[in-house]
């Protein structure tokens, strides 16, 4: 009985012991751990004997790396690779090399962004042979990668690809629809095919969307906080609801109507803008409650995980490689400083339903320099890279090697484990994350890096 109530007390309060977020690397270490810089450097020793050193950053006849890297990685189904930071050129361009040489050698067909999901079909378009048109960059694509040469370097060369493969491969976004800023172009898209099935039905919900789309089609995020009443906020999520809904009730006439890709776009376009209201709504309603950013936050998250679980679903041989920013690609929930709190990764719903079918490949990077305020063109400017904590996971990477380099850390020495498995400080420019790296099962080290170059 004694021992039962030992073990009842272990459970309770070990949890408890992981979120101790704040504070320094010894107090969450487990207590059997008395000495952290020897776990320290007993992780180092091991990654000095681990480590492949990455030959280039750029696309190379000779990939004798990446044979080494890639060996086993065409098992997976999802390959998730991390963005440090999302203005880096050299993370661009060692992800094209990375994305070429898994298509090419491994089989990967689908890739996916951080980018909106329904304005992404103007790029899953373009890739199979569509022309271009004059704002189809800012139109299809997220101004993470639109905004630069490297991301859309991307862009073209799967266009390229696909002229003589046959279309193989596909690009999706898997971020909620309308880019934060206007709704009317997705639900614009999502009326218009309905125009041709049931128009009674499209000219009642264009009626009934029309004034929020006066507010939305704008600065959609702070609109909505701003100009919305509560009652017009639950009011939008009821049309919104009655919407996906009836695709779901109506799905074997639609497709009849149509075609099934048709249907599977524009239902998941009513669907990701369904989870863009809730998320708006999550961090609206409950102002003055430090829960409220939390709730909002984990619905995106959840939304990200629903929209890939959506794009694997849309062909039986998906290989998905999907890149994501670092605080999305972690498995497991912690407790966060500032805006993301309470807080559950896209990748821990993944992990939960994928299991083993999934491997994440985390970054960090040593020095160099970033766009600050990299959103608006007016503003951004080249900044200094802050230096990461002392003891954390950037540091302790460049005492492996000075060099950009790949480690593989699924898999350990014995002793090598305990400093995976150890919430620790990764740096993300000016504000840093918790995580513990066994969350990824390797991890890419950029020595130094730069801004990526603005596309005209």
């Amino acid at each position: 009985m004694k021992y039962i109530q030992l073990l009842l007390i272990y459970v309770l309060v070990r949890p408890l012991e992981t979120q101790c977020i704040g504070q320094n690397l010894r107090a969450v270490v487990p207590h059997h751990i008395a000495d952290t810089s020897q776990v320290q450097n007993t992780f180092i020793a091991w990654g000095k004997e681990e480590f492949i050193p990455i030959e280039s950053m750029q696309l190379s006849d000779n990939n004798k790396d990446l044979e080494i890297i890639t060996q086993g990685l065409n098992k997976y189904k999802l390959l998730v690779l991390s963005e440090g930071f999302h203005n880096c050129k050299e993370m661009m361009q060692l992800h094209h090399r990375l994305i070429k040489y898994l298509v090419e050698v491994h089989g990967y067909n689908t890739i996916i962004t951080e980018s909106g999901l329904p304005e992404s079909r103007v790029i899953y378009n373009y890739i199979k042979g569509k022309p271009a048109f004059n704002n189809m960059w800012e139109t299809g694509l997220s101004k993470i990668y639109s905004s630069w040469y490297e991301g859309r370097e991307l862009i073209e060369w799967m266009r390229k690809y696909n002229r003589s493969n046959n279309n193989e491969l596909q690009y999706y976004g898997i971020d909620i629809g309308g880019f934060y800023n206007n709704w009317e172009p997705p639900l614009g898209t999502v009326i218009e095919y309905l125009m041709n099935f049931d128009s009674d039905y499209a000219n009642e919900i264009n009626t009934r969307l029309a004034p929020y789309l006066n507010i939305l089609r704008q600065n959609a995020r702070v609109n909505y906080t701003e100009k919305l009443s509560l009652r017009q906020q639950y009011e939008l999520a009821l049309i919104l609801d009655e919407l996906v809904e009836y695709f779901s009730k109506n799905k074997k006439a639609l497709v009849a109507h149509s075609n099934n890709e048709d249907f599977e776009w524009v239902r998941q376009t009513a669907v990701a803008m369904q989870m863009a209201e809730n998320y708006y709504r999550n961090i609206t309603n409950l102002i003055g409650s430090e829960t409220k950013k939390y709730i909002g936050l984990n619905g995106r998250e959840l939304a990200m995980a629903n929209n890939v679980k959506w794009v694997m679903q849309q062909r039986k041989d998906a290989k998905v490689i999907m890149i994501n920013h670092v605080i999305h690609s972690k498995t497991s929930p912690q407790i966060q400083d500032g805006v993301y709190g309470s807080f559950t990764p896209a990748c821990a719903f993944l992990k939960h339903e994928l299991q083993d079918s999934m491997f994440i490949v985390g970054m960090a990077y040593g020095e160099g320099t970033y766009w600050k305020q990299w959103q608006k063109k007016e503003k951004r400017y080249i900044d200094t890279i802050s230096p990461g904590k002392p003891d954390g996971v950037e540091q302790v990477l460049k005492e492996i090697a000075k060099e950009n380099f790949y480690l593989q850390w699924d898999k350990p020495s014995e002793g090598a484990d305990q400093w995976l498995n150890v919430i620790q400080e990764l740096r993300e420019n000016g504000y840093s994350i918790k995580i513990k790296p066994s969350e990824w099962n390797a991890c890419i080290y950029l020595n130094s890096v730069s801004p990526a170059n603005p596309a005209n």
